[in-house]
């Protein structure tokens, strides 16, 4: 009430200026306001991403935490697939392969054909521990062979394990470990194994053009061709060849001849392919 009537005294020119005084002010107060509530606001911001990267790293740690049992199966794969390798015009190709028989000191490793194509190449092979042998193509029987297989071998004085075979059928939603040395981006292949969890989801009555003959989940890299597919056991059930969405051709053909319709196609174009066991053991038996 005084204020009030204090300002009734006023002229018009201090009036004018009382108000412009209250304007400026008020618009002072406001601005302090919006860039306090701004700092506030920036703050929680920071502190919910914060607590988002964490919650985040805590799901990668959960999820990159293994089993035992995945474990033991990495460690069976590292010490019984092998690296191949050789290099054609400054160009790095290869593949992986299994060591799957032991005469003597001389090992033999089961690969896909497609990875050895060239049978005049001298290829390489590096076992776990990082020693590199020439490897010697089995190449007076390979090309009668129908399946995608093939047969190197290399002299060695050390003692590397043999993988052990699996003598049970395939079961869908069976669980395994696919591995292999893939490429990377710099179109280098890895020197070091990698591994990727999945499981069966459609086993064939009878084989596709290459002796594929079930489809599983995995992720299979270019370069993992050849590599081991491991029940939870940690035998050999079969051999990575065929990764998921082909480029080139259409893979999906019975050894018979008879093409797989669209729809079925599709579906089986989503997993990657393997060579069963039983059909590699024929093979092995073959080239003895």
């Amino acid at each position: 009430m005084i204020l009030f009537l204090a300002i009734l005294k006023l002229n018009k020119k201090n009036l004018i200026m009382l108000l412009f005084s209250m304007i400026m002010l008020a618009s002072f107060f406001h601005f302090w306001r919006i860039l306090l509530l701004g700092k506030i606001n920036n703050s929680i911001g920071s502190n919910q991403e914060i607590i988002t990267i964490k919650k985040i790293s805590n799901n990668n740690s959960e999820i990159l935490q293994k089993t035992e049992k995945e474990k033991v199966l990495e460690k069976i794969a590292q010490e019984t697939n092998v690296r191949i390798f050789t290099t054609d015009n400054n160009i790095e190709i290869g593949g992986s392969g299994v060591l799957i028989k032991k005469e003597n000191n001389t090992y033999f490793v089961v690969t896909n054909n497609h990875v050895i194509n060239d049978i005049n190449t001298p290829y390489n092979i590096s076992t776990y521990d990082e020693k590199i042998y020439k490897g010697e193509v089995i190449k007076d029987k390979n090309n009668l062979n129908q399946e995608d297989l093939a047969l190197l071998k290399f002299d060695s004085l050390e003692d590397y394990n043999i993988i052990k075979i699996s003598q049970k059928p395939l079961m869908n939603n069976e669980v395994i470990l696919a591995s292999g040395f893939p490429f990377q981006k710099n179109l280098k292949q890895s020197q070091k194994l990698y591994y990727t969890m999945g499981k069966i989801e459609i086993i064939l009555s009878k084989a596709l053009i290459g002796g594929y003959q079930f489809g599983y989940t995995n992720l299979v890299h270019n370069g993992m061709s050849g590599g081991s597919i491991l029940n939870e056991k940690g035998e050999l059930i079969g051999l990575n060849g065929l990764g998921k969405y082909p480029i080139f051709g259409n893979p999906y053909i019975y050894e018979d001849g008879l093409i797989i319709d669209e729809k079925e196609n599709d579906k089986m174009s989503e997993l990657s392919w393997g060579i069963p066991v039983k059909k590699i053991e024929k093979f092995i038996e073959n080239n003895n």
